[in-house]
């Protein structure tokens, strides 16, 4: 895990920023989305690993099926109270559609484990 108080990744080419801003993978933080960005052919690699290994959990995608109900149903109330808000009707429908999602992915997952819980071969 990135520790922030460290600095911006790209302290190696110089930067020497706090950092604030850390990837979604938490491997690492930034002082800003330019070093971001700036970091990205380098970090991405260990990026997509770190996030390919919580991808196929079944309990992360549960509980993010879970966090995004509940979002969808904030968003569906937001959207319901001034039907003239379009962006909040896009919104709702597009939580909706990513907790269906996670939804199917996390039923998938558990269908995919073994029934005894190991690993298999």
């Amino acid at each position: 895990m990135a520790d922030p108080a460290a600095g911006c990744a790209r302290g190696r080419l110089g930067c020497g920023e706090r950092a604030h801003l850390r990837c979604s993978c938490h491997l690492v933080s930034y002082c800003g989305k330019p070093h971001q960005r700036a970091d990205w052919k380098r970090h991405k690699a260990e990026h997509n690993d770190e996030v390919a290994g919580r991808e196929g959990d079944e309990e992360t995608w549960r509980v993010r099926a879970m966090a995004l109900e509940a979002l969808a149903a904030s968003a569906a109330a937001k959207a319901h109270a001034d039907p003239s808000d379009a962006a909040a009707r896009h919104r709702a429908a597009a939580v909706a559609a990513g907790a269906a999602r996670a939804a199917t992915v996390a039923g998938a997952a558990a269908r995919a484990a073994p029934p005894d819980g190991t690993a298999s071969d």
